[in-house]
């Protein structure tokens, strides 16, 4: 799977609060995901980033993701720990 676009928005969750969503787009499928934050937080939940610093941060690996070859989810989701 090549992805040929992907796209990052801030919009509000269930309870007004900034959240984000992320759009993936290949030649073959487009698939969109939004990521709420629970309201409490556990000791080893992971690290969450302010919404409004998502994006300037995501410019950063954009170019890493956009026509790469990921042959699995698992590799695709292995890119983001390395």
């Amino acid at each position: 799977m090549k992805i040929i676009d992907v796209n990052l928005k801030i919009i509000l969750d269930s309870r007004g609060e900034e959240t984000l969503e992320a759009e993936l787009k290949s030649d073959k499928f487009s698939a969109s995901a939004s990521v709420p934050a629970g309201k409490s937080k556990g000791a080893h939940e992971a690290f969450v980033l302010e919404p409004k610093k998502a994006p300037e941060k995501f410019e950063s690996i954009k170019p890493q993701i956009l026509n790469r070859e990921f042959n699995t989810q698992e590799e695709f989701d292995n890119f983001f720990f390395l």
